[in-house]
């Protein structure tokens, strides 16, 4: 996500926010704004001004949400069978030995992955792996959530934490 060059966002007729262009050398952390605050019931109306030299690939969205819980999320997990985890297993297995280019040193014991969580260290209640990830690896569902809560960097969330695919 990015915000345009400057945008300025106003809700019955109180401005809200206002982006700045970012400052030379500097990155500027694009994060979703709260509106709640400004909005009453019926009726609200919405202003917003934007300034960029390629208007065409933005896009604006106002989206309602609400608060869950980390189990209340844990539960909207699909949780795949026990033959589909088997095959994915062997899909990884056998890509990692064709992608390997034989300078390799194999230990016995290498094909193992730790039974502890790299977010939390602890072991590992709920494995879980994001569908398009290449590793073995896995990391603890509730770990990754309350992480992701905690997070302050918006850019940040919901990126693997072993191989940094989004999620």
């Amino acid at each position: 996500q990015k915000w345009p060059e400057t945008l300025s966002c106003s809700v019955n007729d109180k401005e809200l926010f206002h982006i700045s262009p970012p400052q030379k050398g500097h990155k500027r952390r694009d994060a979703p704004k709260k509106i709640s605050v400004q909005l009453r019931s019926g009726t609200n109306s919405f202003d917003v001004k934007v300034t960029d030299p390629c208007l065409k690939r933005f896009v604006l969205a106002i989206v309602r949400t609400t608060p869950q819980k980390v189990r209340q999320v844990c539960t909207t997990v699909p949780v795949a069978s026990q033959e589909v985890c088997r095959q994915r297993l062997g899909q990884l297995m056998f890509s990692s030995m064709l992608e390997s280019t034989g300078d390799e040193v194999h230990a016995a014991g290498s094909d193992r992955c730790k039974l502890t969580c790299p977010i939390t260290i602890a072991r590992m209640v709920t494995p879980v792996r994001g569908l398009k990830c290449m590793h073995l690896q896995c990391f603890d569902l509730v770990g990754y959530l309350v992480s992701n809560l905690r997070m302050g960097a918006f850019n940040r969330r919901w990126i693997c934490p072993v191989c940094d695919l989004v999620l």
